[in-house]
């Protein structure tokens, strides 16, 4: 492996050397960057997939939408529409993405759209939602057409983008010295055990900029929670066999989790937004029945891909439960984040 990365080092330096250029068009104003007459907070990282950005912006917009009237852009990736699209009751993962659907479902009170093109998406929200105060700009640290009030830059704890390179050598969208230009920094997915001396080996290597407020964050699995009838009758007793069913990019902590839980886990794994099939279904129920598995446990954003019309037969014959996550700031720092996320959108 490390020979491979030796020999794609020059294609990476190519990529990561486009993406620096055009970033510092921007930053010097050649290229224009569109600034939005509400704030807006940019959530992204500058690696691909993994980073934890779906908890974190569920967080934000948890916090905002008490006190903020909120709307949630996104690209919307890998669904089958293009333009501009406002979440409505009729909404499937094929018209807006499994990750815009999920904040739309769980955020009632708040607008969620998707628009490749960022500038015009705000605009279109702005028409659509007169009161508008805040956008939520969700994977969108590269959209350099945008210019937010705040970048927030997730980096996951054992993967930080100091350690990485480009594509395809790497993991990175652009060079790391592109973390400059966030205003805070989001070490994901830390330990629940890490101590003051871990943290500090971490600050130590992010070598964060005068300007940049670090903070780190923990995944806490919720209570596991039915989403069929089936799995309304199903009580998971410890050494019970269950199937994770996943198509994200890093499955492993739902698996760790459900481990320390008692359960026997048996992975059926797909690539990172799996479009779920009815051939996938039926790999699925053939697993179930010969691992003699009690139930389907599976992630928030694959569920959202698994409830559509073509699926909803198959799926009903299943005991299907979702693993919620949810975000713990950590080092007793929850209000310090409450305090500068709200900084850049509330008036002093």
């Amino acid at each position: 492996m490390r020979t491979l990365r030796l020999l794609l080092l020059p294609l990476a330096w190519l990529y990561g050397g486009v993406a620096a250029l055009r970033r510092y068009l921007y930053r010097r104003g050649w290229l224009k960057s569109y600034t939005p007459s509400v704030p807006t907070i940019c959530i992204g990282n500058l690696r691909v997939g993994g980073t934890g950005k779906t908890p974190h912006t569920e967080y934000i917009a948890r916090l905002l939408s008490q006190s903020q009237k909120l709307a949630i852009l996104s690209r919307g990736y890998r669904r089958k529409t293009t333009g501009f699209v406002l979440a409505q009751q009729d909404a499937t993962a094929a018209t807006i993405g499994d990750e815009p659907l999920q904040y739309f479902r769980k955020f009632p009170s708040v607008t969620v759209a998707v628009d490749e093109k960022r500038a015009e998406g705000i605009q279109k929200l702005q028409q659509q939602c007169p009161d508008l105060e805040v956008v939520l700009l969700d994977d969108a640290y590269q959209h350099l057409q945008v210019k937010a009030a705040c970048n927030i830059l997730i980096t996951p704890f054992n993967d930080l983008y100091v350690n990485d390179f480009p594509l395809p050598a790497g993991n990175l969208r652009e060079f790391r010295c592109a973390a400059r230009d966030a205003d805070v920094i989001v070490v994901s997915k830390t330990p629940l055990s890490c101590d003051e001396k871990q943290r500090e080996v971490v600050l130590q290597a992010l070598s964060p900029k005068a300007h940049q407020r670090v903070f780190f964050t923990a995944y806490e699995y919720q209570p596991l929670r039915p989403v069929t009838p089936l799995a309304e009758q199903v009580q998971l007793e410890p050494g019970a066999v269950v199937l994770a069913l996943t198509g994200v990019a890093q499955p492993e902590p739902l698996y760790k989790e459900l481990e320390l839980r008692g359960l026997q886990v048996v992975p059926v794994r797909f690539p990172d937004h799996h479009t779920f099939s009815d051939a996938d279904m039926a790999r699925v129920v053939e697993q179930f029945q010969q691992k003699h598995a009690c139930s389907v446990i599976t992630t928030e954003k694959d569920y959202m891909r698994l409830r559509s019309a073509e699926l909803e037969n198959v799926l009903s014959l299943l005991p299907v439960f979702v693993a919620p996550i949810s975000v713990k700031i950590l080092f007793n720092q929850e209000n310090q984040f409450n305090k500068t996320i709200l900084s850049y959108v509330t008036e002093d």
